[in-house]
């Protein structure tokens, strides 16, 4: 099976050498393709980040699941779905998945989840996808009351307070 490489520009390349150039690619992978799944120790899932920034600008609706509008666990499940993995629905469902790491460790792809909008309850009520690199200040990527947004965590106080858990899919 031919690899497939999505570039910054969501195009796609064959990841094989010169005199395989015969292979002709004419779409990007969808989520019936079959690949591999991401592990703690793979490369960071650049694809993620680049499929997901193609929808900044979107707008959010409560309960959509896109292309057209979203919101934040639909924003985050398309993506995924977009690159052939599985998740579910709702936040909340989401949190369960994949393992705990800490903010510094954090890679482009993982998942941020956050509280709700009251800080008094624990319950998962937000989620993003992390796009900075580890050791770098804290960027997430996710479908805000003002759409499919970019932005740093830790130094906007309502996504501070409001920071659970971050986790590797």
């Amino acid at each position: 099976m031919a690899q497939v490489l999505i570039q910054a520009d969501s195009t796609a390349k064959s990841a094989y050498p010169a005199e395989h150039s015969a292979l002709q690619l004419a779409q990007t992978p969808t989520a019936s393709d079959s690949l591999p799944a991401i592990t703690p120790d793979a490369e960071p899932p650049q694809p993620i980040v680049h499929l997901a920034r193609t929808y900044l600008g979107t707008p959010y609706c409560m309960g959509s699941t896109g292309p057209a509008s979203f919101d934040c666990s639909g924003f985050v499940r398309h993506v995924y779905q977009g690159l052939g993995q599985e998740l579910p629905r709702d936040s909340r469902s989401q949190a369960l998945l994949g393992e705990k790491i800490r903010p510094e460790e954090a890679q482009p792809g993982d998942l941020i989840f956050f509280k709700g909008r009251r800080t008094t309850s624990n319950l998962i009520g937000h989620v993003g996808i992390v796009t900075s690199e580890a050791g770098k200040e804290l960027t997430m990527i996710h479908a805000s009351r003002r759409g499919v947004v970019e932005e740093a965590v830790l130094t906007i106080p309502y996504y501070r307070l409001r920071l659970v858990e971050i986790r590797r899919m």
